[in-house]
């Protein structure tokens, strides 16, 4: 069971989320390395990425080196936060009905 308010609620074991549109298929070897050790970059879709952990300015600055390193313009590039219903998911493992 979980308790607070709605803001401590979503803050516990909280990340944040960057999201960013890319050309397909690029090695995030690189930008993992970089990136601290509990964060994790991933591709969703094809062309769609994913960097999950506390987003600061320094996360920020990082995921932008490494698209000017590999010479890819990030388009699209977005601050995610969790949400209530992301809680409710984590503390339910259910999905909302459509």
């Amino acid at each position: 069971m979980a308790s607070g308010t709605p803001t401590e609620l979503m803050r516990s074991g909280a990340k944040d989320q960057l999201r960013f549109s890319a050309p397909p298929r690029l090695d995030l070897s690189l930008l993992s390395a970089a990136l601290p050790e509990d964060y994790k970059a991933t591709e969703v879709t094809p062309g769609e990425y994913l960097v999950e952990g506390h987003v600061d300015p320094q996360v920020l600055a990082t995921v932008t080196a490494w698209c000017a390193r590999i010479d890819v313009l990030a388009t699209d590039m977005r601050v995610e936060q969790r949400s209530l219903e992301d809680v409710f998911l984590d503390l339910t493992g259910r999905k909302l009905r459509p």
